[in-house]
């Protein structure tokens, strides 16, 4: 049965005294609550769930009704508080009946233990989140009527806060030199008991002397203690257990390949073609291979796609791009720029900076036989001068020749007499017969003084005469 408070009493006498001296006050209090709204003009009394007249004000159940008839001076409803649980938020109503709103709620008397307790002053809600440790913690609530003078009411009430509830179990751990032994505490009036049916542990989370995480040093615990695989804990520079086939093994994150920066995170070299995969400072790195280089910036695509040994256009280093000479090629041997020519050609240095040139030397004037020998442009007896087999020739006149293969000396011979080389360089006349070179050909003498001689004089001590 529902508490009638001695409020709703006064309202029910108020009801009846207004009906014997003909006052229009309401003929009847219906109940209410959230989901039965009170009828039109009257509001509803949520503290005893009953309606009253609209022109009335209600806060924390205080009500003036019209007409200035008096509630009554405030008082507090709420005997008992919901218990507290450490480092939860609580939220908690002080619930309060009579008094002339509005209202104004304060706390006194309280501990230190309730320093994170607050009210509100204008609607008695109780709230803070818990930093007391279990216990019990009295304290007083005052509310009082906010015109001067006002009455009030204040009550001591009792906060109870517990670390558990009945039914509710809680892990417990204790710890040796090398193991942890864990258990269960059942709670028992609002706190945990001693903890019993204990264990030596197997959960990585406590673990070890101190029953704590094992953290990233070992995958399991095994007798208490945390283990990688078949051995102890990792430490040191290979600090972290990873796993590895069917066990785990300490693994250095900084530097291993296989595991850089986090377990199973491997280095792959795939497409990055002459790299060598690494792992520095737990991040992966594709330094190239010796003699190879990433020209085009772009390692996850092709690697280090240059040969800088033997690529013309980027020897040694990416962008060094090796001349090439006219009518030749570019070559990079062993990082070092060359030159090349087809074989008919010889390659000659440029000059007043020119490139270099592969020229045929069989046939260039400035160049004939070899870089740089430059034919004369003219030489005496001679029509014309050109490079022919790599020499440099002269076209003698009529009746000239080249004989001593000088072209310095231009062409030297008559050839139109001159007894060794008679029409032709080389073409010597017998002159021990009695030949001789006339127009160019070999003829023999005849005596001294005649018309057709071949010779300026004679020796007349030989016979015939001989010509000298």
């Amino acid at each position: 049965m529902q508490k009638i408070s001695g409020r709703a009493l006064w309202m029910g006498a108020l009801v009846w005294a207004g009906a014997l001296a003909g006052c229009v006050v309401p003929v009847q209090q219906a109940s209410c609550d959230a989901d039965h709204p009170c009828p039109t003009g009257q509001a509803c009394d949520t503290a005893i769930q009953l309606c009253y007249l609209a022109g009335d004000s209600s806060d924390g159940g205080a009500k003036a009704t019209d007409g200035g008839v008096d509630p009554g001076p405030p008082v507090i409803l709420t005997e008992t508080l919901k218990t507290a649980r450490p480092n939860e938020e609580y939220l908690e109503k002080v619930t309060v009946d009579g008094g002339v709103a509005p209202l104004v709620f304060a706390l006194s008397s309280k501990p230190t233990e309730l320093s994170w307790l607050s009210v509100d002053p204008a609607t008695g809600a109780l709230s803070g989140t818990v930093s007391s440790t279990r216990g019990d913690y009295p304290f007083t609530v005052q509310v009082r009527e906010s015109a001067d003078g006002g009455r009030s009411a204040s009550k001591q009430l009792t906060l109870h806060v517990i670390d558990c509830t009945a039914g509710e179990t809680s892990t417990c751990t204790a710890s040796t030199a090398t193991a942890c032994i864990v258990g269960a505490r059942s709670c028992q009036d609002g706190g945990f008991g001693p903890c019993e049916n204990t264990a030596v542990s197997t959960d990585v989370n406590h673990c070890g002397s101190s029953c704590g995480s094992c953290g990233p040093s070992a995958l399991s615990c095994v007798n208490g203690a945390c283990a990688c695989g078949s051995g102890l804990a990792c430490s040191g520079g290979k600090a972290t257990c990873c796993p590895s086939g069917n066990s785990a093994a300490c693994t250095d994150l900084q530097t291993d390949v296989s595991s850089c920066g986090s377990c199973g995170h491997a280095c792959l070299q795939g497409s990055r073609a002459n790299t060598t995969p690494t792992c520095a400072a737990g991040a992966c790195a594709y330094p190239c291979t010796a003699q190879h280089a990433d020209c085009n910036n772009s390692l996850d695509t092709d690697g280090c796609e240059v040969d800088l040994q033997n690529d013309a256009n980027n020897c040694s280093a990416c962008n060094n791009k090796c001349p090439a000479p006219t009518g030749g090629s570019a070559v990079c041997n062993a990082g070092a720029c060359g030159q090349t020519c087809p074989s008919n050609l010889a390659l000659c240095p440029g000059s007043g900076g020119a490139s270099n040139a592969c020229l045929d030397t069989q046939t260039d004037k400035n160049n004939c036989g070899s870089c740089g020998n430059v034919c004369p442009t003219s030489v005496s007896n001679a029509s014309a001068v050109s490079c022919t087999g790599g020499a440099c020739t002269a076209t003698c006149l009529a009746g000239r020749g080249d004989c001593d293969g000088k072209i310095s000396t231009g062409c030297e011979t008559n050839t139109m007499t001159d007894d060794n080389n008679c029409g032709a360089c080389g073409h010597a006349c017998n002159v021990a017969a009695g030949e001789g070179c006339s127009d160019g050909q070999c003829v023999p003498c005849g005596q001294c003084g005649l018309t057709k001689k071949c010779c300026t004089s004679c020796d007349s001590s030989f016979t015939p005469p001989r010509c000298l």
